[in-house]
């Protein structure tokens, strides 16, 4: 019986660095029979050149270029022009075992399953701090056992006529679960993490935004920040009238609480991988990231302008 075309839709915006790696990967995959969209929204560094230079060596890569939309907007865009008959989701940032297209299909090949995810992601630069900082990158417990709304794999008829990916939700419209959970294989890929903590800052200000924009997670972020910025005003009225000592109090029960969340971000971590850089490096990320949401959300809420990102990520 013969292997059915595979569509490995690849959104990129500034991803230079990994691009190439990326595709060195996939062309050593096992699963030969597939193609290469690589749909380039919007990138400011050299990732077109990368990806032209790389379609002109590989017939199975195809390039798109269109002004920055959003990753969803993207993959939408690369799945109408796929000529496959089930679709690969992956990030620019991804290196991949060369079993993974294969193992990753096999459900919907067989007719098993209208879609995938994988199971094992990785860190690829865990050689970084702030990288392995980041995330182990585990996929839960509960993803292995009943999958997951985000789909690695999907056959293209289900994909299109469910209307694709919702390119409003920023962060989060990666998610497919109005097709229901797709189903989980131990498939292997490897995902670079933010390497400094700019990168992880600028990453957290898009997903600070993309908070604001989902509807399912709109309403507690946003009593959230509201709780911050009245917590800011009364600080700032308490100074202004001289209550030192008020604010003094009031500035040690908020570090007291940031406290706890920092030490209950840490120490699972810390206990399992026995690393004593933890205590300081993680501590400092998260701080750097509520601070990202923060400044995210804050500039979308007062301005409605959008908040540029210097990559797209999804660990």
């Amino acid at each position: 019986m013969a292997q059915p075309l595979l569509s490995v839709v690849i959104p990129c915006y500034n991803e230079e660095r990994y691009l190439g790696r990326c595709l060195d990967s996939l062309a050593a995959q096992a699963y030969r029979r597939h193609e290469i969209i690589l749909v380039d929204d919007g990138s400011r560094d050299a990732t077109p050149r990368i990806a032209a230079e790389r379609a002109k060596r590989d017939k199975r890569v195809r390039l798109v270029r269109q002004a920055n939309a959003g990753p969803g907007a993207a993959r939408n865009r690369g799945a109408r022009l796929a000529k496959g008959s089930i679709l690969v989701f992956v990030d620019a940032d991804m290196v991949f075992d060369p079993a993974y297209l294969g193992e990753l299909t096999r459900p919907v090949r067989e007719g098993k399953a209208v879609g995938t995810t994988h199971t094992r992601e990785l860190v690829a630069n865990k050689e970084r701090l702030w990288a392995r900082s980041w995330s182990i990158n585990r996929i839960p417990d509960d993803i292995e056992r009943t999958g997951s709304g985000v789909f690695r794999a999907v056959r293209k008829d289900a994909f299109l006529a469910s209307g694709g990916f919702d390119a409003s939700r920023g962060y989060f419209d990666d998610n497919l679960s109005k097709l229901g959970l797709a189903t989980p294989v131990r498939a292997t890929c490897y995902h670079n993490n933010p390497e400094t903590l700019r990168e992880a800052f600028a990453h957290s200000r898009w997903v600070g935004r993309s908070l604001v924009r989902n509807p399912e997670t709109r309403t507690r972020f946003l009593c959230a920040l509201a709780a911050s910025w009245l917590a800011l005003g009364a600080l700032a009225a308490l100074i202004a009238l001289r209550r030192y000592e008020m604010c003094a109090a009031a500035a040690g029960i908020g570090a007291a609480f940031l406290f706890a969340f920092l030490v209950g971000k840490a120490t699972p971590r810390i206990v399992a991988e026995c690393r004593a850089e933890y205590v300081f490096s993680i501590p400092v990320l998260w701080l750097v990231r509520i601070a990202g949401y923060w400044a995210g959300a804050s500039w979308l809420v007062v301005s409605g302008a959008a908040i540029p990102h210097g990559r797209y990520r999804r660990s």
